[in-house]
């Protein structure tokens, strides 16, 4: 809608949204993307993001959020702080999600490798989630992956946004499978 001549912008919200440590991560990796070759700034761009997400510790929806928004800034960070690490759990996981876009198939078959390199961590299923999602994979897929992710934390968010669009008429399945969820999800909670 113009406004006395003026188009109005729609509201950007920043990908850290109010995480001002992954903000301060995020604008390092792209001050490291600046001219000139070099492993040197990528080295630290990496160092700055293994120190955040060992700092997230077990908050796995921080965790989660932090592991999306880097995995979809820095694929190439994700693959080169992976190939240098390839049994660690934090390029695991980052592997995983920057992997999403382009191969959901291949970020499939690696959340396994990253779930045993960090068992408790359910972040690699909620990317197993995703790309299950991505995939259209029928809901037997689908079910043991959820229960992973509900062994791990029950009430992960993210992993909740992704069933719920899994499920959705516009995806996968109906409106009655979709309160089915829901109703399920309520009767755990409230009981």
């Amino acid at each position: 809608m113009a406004l006395f001549g003026h188009k109005r912008q729609a509201p950007r919200l920043a990908p850290g949204l109010d995480d001002v440590a992954l903000g301060r991560v995020l604008r390092g990796i792209a001050a490291a993307r600046g001219p000139g070759p070099g492993p040197g700034p990528q080295d630290l761009a990496i160092s700055r993001v293994e120190r955040l997400l060992r700092e997230t510790g077990d908050d796995w929806d921080r965790r989660c959020h932090r592991v999306g928004v880097l995995a979809q800034t820095a694929p190439a960070l994700a693959r080169s702080w992976r190939a240098g690490r390839p049994e660690d759990p934090d390029p695991l996981a980052l592997a995983v999600w920057s992997d999403l876009a382009t191969d959901p198939q291949g970020a499939l078959a690696l959340c396994r490798i990253a779930a045993d390199a960090r068992p408790a961590d359910p972040t690699p299923w909620v990317g197993a989630l995703a790309a299950l999602r991505l995939l259209g994979g029928p809901s037997s897929e689908l079910s043991p992956v959820w229960q992973e992710i509900r062994a791990r934390h029950p009430w992960h968010r993210e992993a909740h946004l992704q069933i719920l669009g899994y499920l959705s008429p516009e995806e996968q399945v109906s409106q009655a499978a979709l309160r089915d969820f829901l109703d399920d999800a309520i009767a755990v909670r409230w009981w």
